[in-house]
């Protein structure tokens, strides 16, 4: 998921955390909670303005577990970490699985078919994002990731290169979580190219506000969403080409593009 974040916000820094997993009754993987809750609580010790969490998981069967992943989630919200999370793929289950079972302070993303509406299963989310299409990562690309243990300890980070067939809402999530770092990022450009001490002031309470689960959900929808809550990126940042020249241009075309899209969402 990382490529979706950085195609998004090419500046963002990335913390990452890979979460232990174990067979599923169905044949496939499932997370461990423990890991989960480990991994969320690293990253707010990290300081991370962003947590972005491709996956779902049940109620774990032992109290103990269940209250600890509960916990971590809720102290992550606590601290106004912004948390982005996947759709659950079984639809109606949404609203019982693990991270958004937790808390209302966490995006629930969908993913979006080419046509702009929700996948079959997509049911009770905020917003929802492409992600319906297949994408395969290059097997020769590099990530630097931390591991946990079995025992749910964060282990030091390796770098590894893999192949990944991914879809659905993992990947609508990361794009998400993608747009919130890019919204932030422009907030900080606008300070840094600011005229005055006083317009600074203004800009970082802006970006302290935005920096909140509300003011980032009111920054979504004054971008602009449609009738199924697609986000609609492009009203203000045009497509992928345009996105790119915006942010690899020289200052001025860069101060006047950021100043029109931050103006969208944050205001003067």
């Amino acid at each position: 998921m990382a490529k979706q974040i950085q195609q998004m916000c090419p500046k963002a820094q990335l913390y990452v955390l890979r979460l232990e997993d174990h067979p599923s009754d169905d044949g496939g993987r499932q997370i461990s909670a423990k890991s989960a809750a480990q991994a969320i609580r690293a990253a707010v010790k990290k300081q991370v303005h962003i947590i972005s969490m491709s996956w779902t998981v049940g109620p774990p069967e032992n109290d103990t577990v269940r209250r600890d992943l509960e916990k971590a989630i809720t102290d992550a919200a606590n601290e106004n970490t912004l948390m982005f999370c996947s759709a659950s793929d079984k639809g109606a289950n949404q609203n019982e699985t693990y991270p958004s079972k937790a808390t209302n302070n966490i995006f629930k993303i969908g993913a979006a078919n080419p046509a702009g509406r929700p996948d079959q299963w997509v049911r009770n989310v905020d917003f929802i994002f492409p992600g319906s299409n297949t994408v395969e990562h290059d097997a020769k690309s590099s990530f630097f990731v931390s591991t946990t243990s079995s025992d749910g300890q964060v282990l030091p980070g390796v770098t590894t290169k893999e192949t990944l067939v991914v879809s659905g809402s993992s990947i609508a999530t990361a794009l998400a979580a993608g747009l919130a770092a890019l919204l932030l990022h422009c907030v900080q450009v606008r300070i840094f190219l600011g005229v005055s001490e006083e317009e600074k002031k203004i800009l970082r309470a802006k970006f302290e506000g935005l920096k909140t689960h509300d003011q980032m959900k009111q920054a979504f929808k004054k971008i602009g969403v449609t009738e199924d809550n697609l986000v609609t990126v492009w009203e203000v940042f045009g497509n992928d080409e345009k996105l790119g020249s915006m942010l690899t241009g020289d200052g001025r075309q860069l101060q006047v593009v950021i100043n029109k899209a931050t103006k969208r969402f944050i205001g003067d």
